[in-house]
């Protein structure tokens, strides 16, 4: 008697590539895990967790990357800080003479600093939850502060292109706006 398998193939990425691999779906979960020395895990299925190994590493094609770490924050950004966003992207539009008076590149650099400004805060949001910065035994900043350092520095320069200084609108004067008036409706005027 024969036992007709199935093959299934699954995408892995790391930082540096993407492996594809192909498995039968019968086979036993076996941890391909890299260990400190080059040995490979070799562990089995965790006893309750299906997308980790019993040595406590994910397996290819776990959910994890999307529910935990910064990762998991991509597409949820909490209603109040959108709200304030959304503030802090019409303020910046006014202080600019508004949205009539901008290029297309000043809006794209209006959008990158909103962008910006919401990863900052998100950043900050952490530190907080994290109860303010900490620095590790061996003196390095974490990697989030490193990220909040960066962003905050990419945040200055993208103000710094849109100007620290407020511009006025365009208003017309009384006599402009008449004549445009009468120009739009010369039949009310004669």
């Amino acid at each position: 008697m024969t036992m007709a398998t199935t093959e299934t193939t699954a995408t892995v990425t790391t930082d540096t590539d993407v492996a594809t691999e192909a498995f039968a779906a019968d086979d036993p979960v076996v941890c391909k895990a890299r260990m400190p020395g080059d040995r490979i895990c070799g562990a089995g299925p965790h006893p309750s967790n299906p997308d980790m190994c019993a040595g406590g590493h994910f397996l290819p094609l776990n959910g994890a990357a999307r529910t935990h770490g910064e990762r998991g924050n991509i597409g949820r950004i909490p209603t109040e800080l959108r709200q304030s966003a959304d503030e802090f992207q019409a303020q910046v539009v006014a202080d600019l003479g508004g949205l009539d008076t901008l290029t297309a590149i000043e809006r794209g650099y209006v959008a990158k600093l909103v962008d910006t400004e919401i990863r900052i805060r998100l950043h900050m949001r952490e530190i907080h939850r994290r109860g303010g910065p900490v620095v590790p035994q061996n003196g390095k900043p974490w990697p989030s502060d490193e990220r909040l350092d960066s962003l905050t520095y990419l945040w200055d320069r993208l103000a710094m292109r849109l100007g620290l200084s407020r511009r006025e609108r365009p208003v017309l004067t009384l006599h402009e706006y008449l004549a445009q008036a009468r120009a739009a409706s010369p039949e009310e005027h004669a």
